[in-house]
């Protein structure tokens, strides 16, 4: 389960959610292209997660700094 649950409905961008989740992390989970995930057990079920929490419906987010959430949220 993601570290912050937001559960409120919101359209974001014209698509409608169920609640913003978001994993927090202490660094990056990406590799330096900033799409490919670290080779990493964990970080790997943490995203295929995500992407299951996605396809039902929320607005689902890695963050890994004080910054970035907040803006995700600001964006939610």
């Amino acid at each position: 389960m993601p570290d912050i649950l937001i559960f409120a409905t919101r359209i974001v961008e014209g698509e409608r959610f169920s609640g913003l989740l978001i994993e927090l992390k202490a660094e990056s989970p990406y590799k330096i292209d900033g799409y490919t995930l670290k080779k990493n057990p964990h970080i790997e079920a943490q995203s295929k997660e995500l992407d299951n929490l996605s396809g039902e419906g929320y607005f689902c987010a890695f963050s890994w700094s004080f910054e970035m959430t907040k803006k995700i949220i600001d964006k939610y």
